[in-house]
């Protein structure tokens, strides 16, 4: 069902369909400007192998990543090193278009490094109790480049695919300014444009 609803999700968003899957080890082809769009539900690394293997068999493939809900952040993050990007399914058909265009035009969207914790056999009961999640370190990898509460504000309007003017109406502030906030993003966190902006947005905040 999953399938059939990407499926009819990317045609609406004028993207065309190939192939339509169960697996990724049945895919007999891969174009070098294919983007294959992978909805994972697995809370272990079996997805990471599967991308791996095909990557193996088709060096250009290019894979895009949607999970479930439920994929725990350090799932994410592994899928995050072999795939060109991860974006979870509660993450709205704009930002999956936007992930799509990037990813099709050569680009991958990494997430922000993690600080390294050591296994869960080497930590004490203690030291697991107070360990941050994997949620609040990415957040706190985002507050690390120190956007203003503004900044945050309108790059989650971006994510929403708002325009200037929408999210200019949204916050009760003129176009121009809502420009400027943008460039000034744009060099905080790298992105060359709105879409790399919306997508590095929908990863970190």
């Amino acid at each position: 069902m999953m399938r059939d609803l990407f499926a009819s999700i990317c045609a609406k968003l004028n993207f065309d369909v190939g192939q339509c899957l169960n697996e990724l080890a049945a895919l007999d082809d891969v174009d070098a400007s294919d983007v294959i769009l992978l909805h994972s539900t697995c809370r272990d690394a079996s997805a990471c192998n599967d991308i791996t293997q095909l990557k193996e068999r088709f060096a250009q493939a290019r894979v895009l990543v949607v999970t479930d809900r439920d994929v725990p952040m350090d799932v994410q993050n592994q899928l995050s090193m072999v795939a060109e990007a991860v974006l979870s399914e509660q993450r709205s058909a704009d930002s999956l278009a936007a992930a799509l265009t990037v990813v099709h035009e050569g680009y991958r969207l990494v997430r922000a490094a993690a600080p390294h914790h050591p296994h869960p056999s080497q930590m004490n009961v203690g030291a697991m109790r107070d360990r941050a999640s994997d949620e609040d370190i990415a957040k706190a990898n985002a507050a690390a480049i120190r956007l203003s509460a503004r900044e945050s504000a309108i790059l989650e309007k971006l994510v929403d695919g708002g325009t200037n003017k929408d999210i200019a109406n949204q916050l009760g502030i003129c176009e121009a300014t809502v420009k400027v906030h943008l460039r000034a993003c744009y060099r905080k966190i790298g992105a060359k444009n709105r879409t790399q902006a919306a997508m590095w947005a929908a990863q970190q905040l």
